[in-house]
């Protein structure tokens, strides 16, 4: 029987441009406000369905003949089966390769749907061919057979119906043969064909492979691609990796924004904050100099520390600000002496009755540290305080370094039912946080406090209780003297950040 020759398909159908459309309509709705309904829409319907679809339409039999065999629900179920393997193998790709964020697992999948969707199909009209081949085929021994009655119309017409329903019966016992032969017998795929169908798994494959490899040489070659995506927590002990000055893990402060393009930390998220460092003066619109109760400089007396702050302390220069603590015996407004003078920068007032720049309360704050080589006697620390009370606690501490450039303090301080301070925290390293820069971070949600260290989450907190729930300001400041003096032989340190930023949902 004639089964016919292999027919190429490059004509998309609509059903197939909107699959291939659909990703990308799921990346633009991104943009859109987290809790817009249209984004929520198109985007879960193109993640729970959209892939799957695209590789049952691939396939033989097709997404239709499924749906008409087993059923559309079915057929439904084996779509959603399929997406939710597609994604989680994008996901678990992206994760190895430590470039895993929500928009390029929405990339990924984006891409992978539209080359399964478009992709040419070559198909064989075999049954319905063959249908129609025995249809011809007995229609024409039929005629063949009236032609014989009519020659016999003048004989024995009792003999002419016996022979003529035994034709009959032998046709009926041929065709029936013929059906059940070509209906449920497919000709085995020779090698080309085997060949083909290798060949688009593996370009699927090859673009799922790009696109995660993309995302981590991106960042290992300072593209500015974003930071590595959290994983499980790693001791105390275990070292830390270095970054380069642009920020994020191996991250370069040329071609483009510094440092990280997305947080660590799942999202979705926008950026309200960021300063590059890129002038020559500090932005007094962003930033301040002193804490909330500035008059002519400020220091921290609540930890007895040996610096007075002072606006001259603060440079920007080369991409980068710069803190400075120089041992030089400064008076403060207050009436003491200080031996040392230094500098800090806050989102918060130039004066007690002044307005905060700028609060903030959750998000995802992050900032680009290299912090003094001279660690003894020096205190830098990333960390943010309540606007309207202009004390502690409540406190959260991204990063400090206590006399150390080997290890981080990450703390969560919060006010007891008594009204006493207490806090929980943890310390990560080694390191060599005096080498190059490298990204201190913090997700701070109504649930749960996490904080990472160039990608990597070191520590969490998730007791609703302890967690604030008030608007609060950024400081980063180079403090001497608290718990131990700096060296004789010390007389000047210094705390370089590459960029600051801050995201919220």
């Amino acid at each position: 029987m004639t089964t016919g020759t292999a027919v190429t398909s490059w004509a998309p159908t609509t059903p197939r441009l909107l699959l291939a459309l659909s990703g990308w309509a799921a990346l633009l709705a991104t943009g859109l406000t987290p809790a817009n309904p249209v984004r929520v829409l198109v985007t879960a319907v193109f993640v729970l369905g959209c892939p799957g679809t695209a590789a049952m339409l691939l396939a033989r039999p097709t997404a239709a003949g499924l749906a008409r065999q087993a059923g559309p629900v079915a057929a439904g179920t084996v779509a959603l089966a399929l997406s939710g393997a597609l994604a989680t193998v994008t996901a678990t790709a992206l994760f190895l390769t430590d470039s895993f964020t929500t928009g390029r697992a929405l990339l990924v999948l984006a891409g992978l749907t539209t080359l399964l969707a478009l992709v040419p199909r070559r198909h064989r009209p075999g049954r319905e061919q063959a249908d129609r081949e025995d249809t011809d085929r007995v229609g024409g021994d039929r005629v063949g057979g009236d032609l014989a009655g009519g020659d016999l119309a003048g004989g024995d017409r009792e003999q002419a119906d016996r022979q003529d329903a035994a034709r009959d019966s032998a046709r009926q016992e041929r065709a029936d043969r013929q059906h059940a032969d070509a209906a449920p017998r497919r000709r085995p795929p020779d090698g080309r064909a085997l060949g083909r169908s290798a060949a688009r798994l593996a370009g699927a494959g090859l673009l799922l492979l790009a696109a995660a490899c993309g995302g981590a040489a991106g960042r290992g070659t300072g593209s500015g691609t974003g930071t590595a995506a959290p994983r499980s927590p790693a001791s105390g002990s275990a070292e830390d990796s270095p970054t380069s000055p642009g920020g994020g893990q191996g991250g370069s402060s040329s071609g483009g924004p510094n440092g990280v393009a997305a947080p660590a930390a799942p999202g979705p998220w926008h950026q309200v904050f960021r300063d590059d460092f890129n002038g020559s003066t500090l932005n007094r619109a962003d930033w301040a100099t002193c804490f909330d109760w500035n008059d002519q400089g400020c220091t921290n007396a609540g930890n007895n520390e040996q610096e007075w702050y002072q606006p001259g302390q603060v440079s920007v220069a080369g991409g980068a600000l710069t803190l400075t603590a120089e041992r030089r015996t400064t008076a403060g407004s207050d009436g003491n002496s200080y031996p040392w003078a230094s500098g800090m920068v806050t989102t918060g007032r130039d004066s007690w009755t002044g307005t905060p720049r700028h609060t903030y309360t959750y998000g995802y704050y992050a900032a680009a540290l290299q912090v003094p080589l001279d660690a003894a006697g020096m205190f830098p620390a990333f960390w943010l305080i309540p606007a309207d009370t202009r004390s502690t606690p409540p406190e959260l501490d991204v990063a400090e370094f206590i006399n150390t450039n080997q290890r981080v303090d990450m703390n969560l301080h919060w006010r007891t039912a008594d009204g006493g301070d207490t806090h929980v925290g943890q310390t990560t390293g080694p390191a060599d946080y005096a080498s190059g820069f490298h990204v201190f971070a913090m997700d701070w949600e109504p649930n749960a406090v996490t904080w990472y260290v160039d990608g990597v989450q070191r520590f969490q907190v998730t007791k609703p209780a302890m967690i604030p729930n008030v608007p609060m300001e950024l400081v980063i400041n180079l403090a001497v003297g608290f718990q131990e003096q700096p060296p004789a032989s010390v007389a000047s340190a210094q705390l370089h950040v590459d960029w600051v930023g801050v995201w919220q949902h």
